[in-house]
C-alpha cells in the first residue's frame, strides 16, 4: 500500500448536499463554507499537498459554467494554496492537479469550447501562468508514467 498512487476524480467537486452531506466543494462562497469538515475539495486538496502519491484531476466542473464560478474556483485554489504553504505541506496543489476530461457529453455537447477558454482564462493569470503546462498535460503525463 505504500506504493499505491492515487488520482481522486474531480478534485472534490462542487456542491453537493446529499443527506447529512453538504459540501461546497470547489465553489465555497465563504472560508467558512470552504472550511467545513465536509468540503471534499478542501480535503482533497490537503491529501494533495501532503502525501506524494496523491493527486487529483479537475474535469467535469459545471459550477464554473454558471456567472461566477470561475472567480469561485479561483478564490478557492488560492485559499487551499495559501492554506498548504502556512502549514509546512511539502507539496504544491499545482503541481499535483491536472486538467481533467470525464465530463457526461449530452449535458455539455454545446459548451465545450467554453468550458475549456474558462480554465484556459484561469491559467494565463499571472499567479498559474508558470503552471499552464503542468496544469494541461505534464502533471497527467507524470501520474502515468508515460515514456519520455
Amino acid at each position: 500500500w505504500q506504493d499505491l498512487r492515487l488520482c481522486l476524480g474531480h478534485a472534490g467537486g462542487g456542491r453537493l448536499e446529499n443527506g447529512p452531506l453538504h459540501s461546497a466543494g470547489w465553489f465555497a462562497r465563504s472560508d467558512e463554507e470552504w472550511q467545513h469538515a465536509d468540503n471534499f475539495a478542501r480535503i482533497v486538496s490537503e491529501l494533495c499537498t501532503t502525501y506524494p502519491r496523491v493527486h487529483c484531476e479537475v474535469g467535469y466542473l459545471t459550477g464554473l459554467l454558471e456567472d461566477d464560478g470561475l472567480e469561485r474556483f479561483a478564490a478557492n485554489l488560492q485559499r487551499a494554496r495559501q492554506a498548504a504553504r502556512a502549514a509546512g505541506r511539502p507539496f504544491e496543489l499545482l503541481d499535483k492537479m491536472a486538467y481533467g476530461s470525464d465530463w457526461h457529453m449530452p449535458e455539455v455537447v454545446t459548451r465545450t469550447r467554453r468550458y475549456l477558454d474558462l480554465w484556459l482564462t484561469l491559467m494565463e493569470k499571472p499567479a498559474y501562468a508558470g503552471f499552464r503546462e503542468q496544469f494541461f498535460w505534464k502533471n497527467a503525463y507524470r501520474f502515468l508514467r508515460l515514456p519520455p
